[in-house]
């Protein structure tokens, strides 16, 4: 578990996959990594940022700090507290959502204030997510109080 410093060319390597996110990553010049079993977590300014599990999930951390351009969606008050203990995002909750989400994208979920609390998968598109239909819209990777986010809180 030793943390490091990547390369410019491994950094290089890496921009593309996170800019594929709707992140805009070009302020960064300068992670650390460091390897946790099957995890592999990326930081920046010693915060988390992104990690690596099955794929690459950007944390709040990094979404408050950059405000992604898309992929975002809003929940209602009453569902966010169900979301920041790791509930996934039913679609009664859902108050908006940007129009080209279908499922399988990651999408970035925030309070009505626009705060992010949650990082998902979207299993439904976005006509689907405003319906106000039941069932769920969105499976829950990433949110405020799981074991990342208390680690470094």
């Amino acid at each position: 578990m030793s943390r490091h410093f990547i390369s410019k060319r491994d950094l290089k390597k890496i921009r593309p996959r996170v800019e594929s996110l709707h992140i805009d990553f070009t302020d960064i010049t300068r992670l650390e990594v460091e390897s946790r079993g099957r995890m592999t977590i990326y930081y920046f300014e010693k915060r988390p940022f992104f990690f690596e599990a099955e794929r690459l999930i950007p944390t709040l951390f990094l979404l408050n700090a950059v405000n992604p351009n898309g992929k975002r969606v809003t929940v209602d008050d009453g569902a966010v507290p169900h979301i920041i203990k790791g509930s996934d995002i039913f679609i009664r909750g859902i108050t908006e959502a940007d129009p080209d989400i279908v499922p399988g994208d990651m999408v970035y979920v925030r309070n009505q204030k626009g705060t992010f609390i949650a990082v998902g998968v979207a299993s439904e598109p976005s006509e689907k997510l405003l319906s106000n239909s039941t069932g769920t819209g969105i499976r829950t990777l990433h949110y405020l109080n799981d074991r990342i986010m208390r680690e470094f809180v």
